[in-house]
Formats: C-alpha cells, structure tokens, sequence
C-alpha cells in the first residue's frame, strides 16, 4: 500500500481543527499529489489528484501504457464526500500533478496536469510529437450530477510561439491556475520550448 490522500478543516484564524481525518482516498494502488479547491456557492471543496491507473499490472506498468490518472472528489463544507470519487483523465501513459481552481460564476471548477500522452514514441496526428503538455477540464459543480459530471478538454500549451496549432516542443509541466471574479481563468506552467540541450 502506497500513498493515500486525506485531509483536514482548520481554522488558520483560532488554530482549531474543525475535522480531522478525513479519508479522501484509500486503496491498494498509489495516490498522491492532492490539490485543493473551495467554491464558494456550491459549498463545496473539489479535491483533486493522481493515481495509479486501474488497468496497470506488473506486465503492463511501463511509461508507455499504464501509469497515473487523474481523479477528483468532491467534499462538504463539513469533510463528507459528496457523489463517489470520479475520473477526470485515464488517457495512455501519465498524467501527473494536478491543479484545481473554483469558477464562481458558472459554479464549476478546473483542474490542470501535465500528461504524457503525446510523448515520443507515442501515436499522434498531426506530429511532432512532444515530451509533457498540458492539459485541463472544467469540472461542473452541480452537485445534482454525482459522479456523471460533464467535463471538456482543453489543450493549452499546443500552441507554438506564433500562435499556430503546432505542439509546443519539448517539455510542458507543473502547471498552476487562478479564476478571477470575472470567470477568467490564468493558466501558467514551467516550458521547456526555448530549450537547445
């Protein structure tokens, strides 16, 4: 058994501990790298992280079939999982790290990693084919939809630097994000497209 994910409510203003161990996530396989995110208006948090793909065995674990996913909860304002735990991402290869802003204004959230789907080796139309990119969903956060929540896709460091769909090179990764009030959503990530060595 190898990483899990739990959490906690505290109240940085008094040092109390509203609730403590809370169990997010617990299983045989490894979990790991939670992010975190409150939406105000659902009364919710959107835990979000990467774990070791339900289809990876001892045969099959290798970076070019099965490695992490990327899966979320969402949690009550009092620690209680809302709906079951759900995929946002089983894509080939790993997807890795990822980051979890909330939307007040459609009441949703968005969660970005850098995934390895695309890299070298790997099939991809149009090429070239690139190390790490970076991906994200918007994660609906009506609370009438359990688990069945409706996300879309978004491939944000496809771009080169002249605007054109052509993949970036190289490495993309450690993405981080921020929505402001206004539902604009900041995306930044460490880029490796400049890179000669």
């Amino acid at each position: 058994n190898n990483g899990d994910i739990y959490g906690m409510i505290f109240n940085p203003t008094t040092s109390t501990v509203t609730t403590d161990n809370i169990t997010i996530r617990s299983r045989a396989q490894d979990e790991q790298f939670p992010a975190v995110s409150w939406h105000e208006a659902n009364g919710e948090y959107l835990v979000a992280w990467q774990e070791v793909d339900n289809r990876a065995t001892s045969g099959n674990w290798n970076q070019f079939v099965y490695n992490y996913d990327i899966v979320a909860q969402r949690i009550s304002a009092v620690g209680v999982a809302s709906g079951a735990v759900f995929t946002i991402t089983s894509a080939i290869d790993g997807q890795w790290e990822p980051k979890v802003d909330s939307n007040e204004n459609d009441d949703s959230w968005l969660v970005t990693w850098h995934d390895h789907r695309y890299r070298t080796g790997m099939p991809r139309t149009p090429n070239p084919q690139t190390g790490k990119e970076i991906f994200g969903k918007w994660v609906n956060g009506d609370s009438s939809l359990s688990a069945e929540i409706v996300m879309s896709r978004i491939v944000m460091s496809s771009a080169n630097n002249s605007g054109t769909a052509t993949p970036a090179a190289r490495d993309q990764q450690y993405s981080a994000v921020a929505i402001n009030s206004d539902g604009d959503a900041y995306v930044t990530w460490g880029d490796l497209r400049e890179a000669t060595g």
